[in-house]
C-alpha cells in the first residue's frame, strides 16, 4: 500500500461545513478613467485616482518608481520615469479593516488597469525565474511572455529547430497552447530585426512519491461525548469515520483530524466548523437563464448568476470538474446576501480560455438540506 488516507464523516442529524462569507454587497472600487490601458512613453510621468465606498489602496508590490498618495475614499497612484519594467496590472481594492472575513476572496472588491511601457531595447517585460520553468497540463501550458508594446506581433518557437508553434497569445499574458515538453522561445521584431525572449522550459510534472502515514483522528471532548468512531481499511487507504447518532446543538463545534508521518513525524492537520440546525431549515437555487451547456468566446467577460433562496444562511461551494476552485484575478466567485432569506451567487470569468472548459457545479447548503445545480463551460477550440 502506498499510503493512507484519513477522512472525517459525521452522520445523524450533524451538518459538515466550513464558515460562510456573506458580503454586504459593497460595491467594488471605481478607477477614474474610462480607460482600462494605458500605452506610456518611457521616462514620462503617469497618475490615476481610485475611488470607493471606504478607504482604497493599491495593492502591492508596486514597482520602485510609483508612489501612492491617500485620501478620503481615494488613492492616486503616481508612475515616475515610467521604464519597461512598469508593464503590467495595477489593481485597486479596499483597504482590510478589523472585523474582515478572511475566507473573502479580495478579487470581489478591486478594479485594475493595465500599462504598457514600449520600448525598442526591451520589447519583452522582464521575466521571474519561477516562470521559466513550466509544469506540463493536459488542458494547456501558458508561456508568460509579455511585451512592452500592445502593438507587437509575437511568434513562439521551438528550441532549438524554430518551428513556429501554434499557440492562443494574449500581450497582457503571454501563450496559452497545447505543447509538448521540451524549451520554447517568443520571438518579435523591431525596426525590421528579431529580438527573442530568454528561453522556457516546459516540463513533465513527476508525481510526489506517495508515503506511508500513521492517522490519528481527534474530536472536541466539549462537543462529542457519544461519538463513535469506526475505521475501514481498503487497498486505497483507511477512512475514520466520525458517527453522532443523535447530534443537537451542542455539537456543534470545530473538529479536527491530524496526519503523522511515521518517519519524519511531520503532523498534518486539517478542521471543519460543525453546526447543528433545527429542522425548519430549507435551501432552493434558482438557475433560470443558465442553460445546461452554456458556451462563451475566448477572453469574453461572463458572469452566471445563481439565486439562493435559504434558511439559515447558506454555506455555497463552487467545483470545477468534481474539485474545488481555485479564486483567481481571472476567475472567482462571490456569494451576497440580498434581502429576508435571498441570497446570490455570481461566477466570474474575466478572460476565459480553453482551459476554463469543463462542467461547473454550485452546491448550497442550509441546516440539513443541500441544493446544486451543475452546467458545463464551452469555449471554442483554437
Amino acid at each position: 500500500m502506498d499510503g493512507v488516507q484519513a477522512s472525517l464523516v459525521f452522520g445523524g442529524m450533524l451538518v459538515v461545513g466550513l464558515l460562510v462569507s456573506v458580503t454586504s454587497g459593497l460595491s467594488p472600487p471605481t478607477i477614474v478613467s474610462n480607460e482600462e490601458e494605458f500605452v506610456l512613453q518611457p521616462n514620462s510621468v503617469f497618475n490615476i485616482s481610485c475611488t470607493g465606498k471606504r478607504n482604497v489602496v493599491w495593492a502591492e508590490p508596486l514597482p520602485k518608481n510609483t508612489f501612492v498618495y491617500p485620501g478620503y475614499y481615494t488613492a492616486t497612484l503616481f508612475i515616475y520615469n515610467a521604464t519597461v519594467e512598469n508593464t503590467g496590472y495595477y489593481m485597486c481594492t479596499y483597504q482590510t479593516q478589523e472585523g474582515d472575513l478572511e475566507d473573502e476572496p479580495e478579487e470581489n472588491n478591486e478594479a485594475g488597469i493595465y500599462v504598457f511601457v514600449p520600448d525598442a531595447q526591451a520589447p519583452f517585460v522582464p521575466e521571474t525565474p519561477e516562470n521559466l520553468v513550466v509544469p506540463m497540463e493536459i488542458h494547456g501550458v501558458p508561456i508568460s511572455c509579455r511585451v512592452s508594446d500592445p502593438n507587437s506581433h509575437v511568434t513562439l518557437r521551438s528550441v532549438p529547430s524554430g518551428e513556429d508553434m501554434s499557440a492562443f497569445y494574449d500581450h497582457k499574458m503571454g501563450f496559452f497552447g497545447s505543447l509538448s515538453p521540451g524549451q520554447y522561445q517568443c520571438e518579435t521584431s523591431v525596426n525590421g530585426h528579431s529580438i527573442r525572449s530568454v528561453i522556457y522550459t516546459v516540463e513533465t510534472e513527476v508525481p510526489a512519491e506517495m508515503d506511508n502515514f500513521d492517522v490519528e483522528v481527534k474530536a472536541s471532548e466539549e462537543t462529542a461525548m457519544g461519538a463513535v468512531q469506526i475505521k475501514e481499511t481498503s487497498l486505497d487507504g483507511v477512512i475514520y469515520t466520525l458517527s453522532i447518532p443523535k447530534a443537537t446543538s451542542q455539537d456543534s463545534g470545530s473538529y479536527e483530524c491530524s496526519v503523522t508521518h511515521i518517519i519524519s513525524g511531520e503532523i498534518r492537520v486539517s478542521s471543519v466548523a460543525v453546526t447543528v440546525f433545527e429542522e425548519n431549515s430549507f435551501v432552493a437555487v434558482d438557475h433560470s437563464g443558465i442553460q445546461t451547456s452554456e458556451f462563451v468566446s475566448l477572453l469574453e467577460e461572463t458572469e452566471y448568476t445563481i439565486l439562493i433562496n435559504a434558511y439559515p444562511n447558506p454555506k455555497v461551494l463552487w467545483l470545477k470538474d468534481g474539485k474545488a476552485m481555485p479564486q483567481t484575478y481571472y476567475i472567482f466567485t462571490k456569494t451576497s446576501h440580498l434581502e429576508g432569506n435571498r441570497y446570490q451567487s455570481i461566477l466570474t470569468l474575466r478572460q476565459p480560455l480553453v482551459k476554463d472548459n469543463g462542467n461547473y457545479t454550485i452546491t448550497a447548503i442550509s441546516g440539513s438540506h443541500t441544493a446544486h445545480f451543475s452546467f458545463t463551460l464551452k469555449l471554442p477550440l483554437q
